[in-house]
């Protein structure tokens, strides 16, 4: 199965660093919920997330 995301129109890198978080937390739940597990706390996925993309994305 293959699921693409496509978010348009982000502008500033702040908000990108959030929605590309919250993106990556949400389909973590969703990963764990197909698998019949138990996500992790949605806030401190999400904390870890953004600051990976933080690293990653262009400032």
């Amino acid at each position: 199965m293959l699921l693409t995301l496509t978010h348009h129109r982000i502008l500033d890198r702040s908000t990108r660093l959030n929605v590309s978080a919250g993106w990556h937390a949400h389909l973590d739940v969703l990963v764990a919920r197909m698998e019949g597990t138990k996500p992790g706390p949605f806030w401190d996925e999400w904390l870890q997330r953004k600051a990976e993309y933080e690293k990653r994305l262009p400032v």
